[in-house]
């Protein structure tokens, strides 16, 4: 899969819609320009071009309505329910989410730590070791790779979200399967589990292109950062 193809599967659904498709086509040949791309695309599947904006229309609805409205409205800088979201508008932000953070890659290293960085991953872990104080044969028994759009870190919520949230029944947590947007109460303190894509534009610091992400003892840190 592709940035895009990874991003509408793992982070919005419904793939199983014609309009995931033919949003796929549009973002993998969008620098044509909008009209023109629309064109192209329902000749590539044999539709027309009404049909091919209602069900992407369709699509877009489908992923407003099942998945949770605080996540969408951070994590594609938009805000849902204040005026009327067009196929234009929803393509616009996917690409600015998308391309922005295109380069960053999670790896989980030791089980217990995870580091974002677009840096090559032998730099990266360089850069990690000296960091936390890794020296000589330290040993690194396991490095594996994240998907940023499918798995993803709890987070403190903000102010915006503590307001509409409201009150502690509002909090969910489904054992079986955590989702974005999943709220979790740790500690006295709200958390909601969001992307790592989402992580990490939320959380990379000023300047660095390789940097720790989360830890086994991450909620800690940021409730201490909370306090503050």
């Amino acid at each position: 899969m592709n940035k895009y193809e990874n991003f509408l599967t793992c982070t919005l659904g419904g793939k199983h819609l014609k309009g995931f498709s033919y949003l796929l086509y549009i973002l993998n040949h969008g620098e044509s320009g909008l009209k023109k791309i629309y064109d192209d695309a329902a000749k590539h599947f044999n539709t027309t071009y009404s049909s091919l904006e209602r069900n992407i229309r369709y699509y877009i609805e489908y992923v407003l309505k099942t998945n949770d409205k605080l996540f969408l409205e951070e994590m594609l800088d938009i805000k849902i329910g204040k005026r009327k979201i067009t196929n234009k508008m929803f393509i616009k932000h996917i690409y600015k989410v998308i391309d922005k953070y295109s380069d960053f890659k999670v790896f989980c290293i030791n089980e217990d730590e995870w580091i974002a960085t677009n840096m090559d991953l032998e730099e990266s872990i360089k850069i990690y070791c000296e960091e936390i104080g890794y020296i000589g044969s330290k040993a690194l028994y396991s490095i594996s790779e994240e998907n940023i759009d499918k798995k993803g870190m709890y987070y403190p919520v903000n102010k915006e979200d503590k307001k509409r949230i409201g009150s502690l029944y509002a909090i969910h947590q489904d054992t079986n399967k955590t989702s974005f947007g999943d709220l979790m109460w740790h500690d006295g303190e709200i958390f909601k589990y969001i992307s790592y894509r989402e992580a990490i534009r939320r959380n990379k610091p000023e300047g660095k292109e390789c940097f720790i992400i989360a830890s086994v003892n991450y909620l800690l840190i940021l409730k201490k950062k909370l306090r503050e």
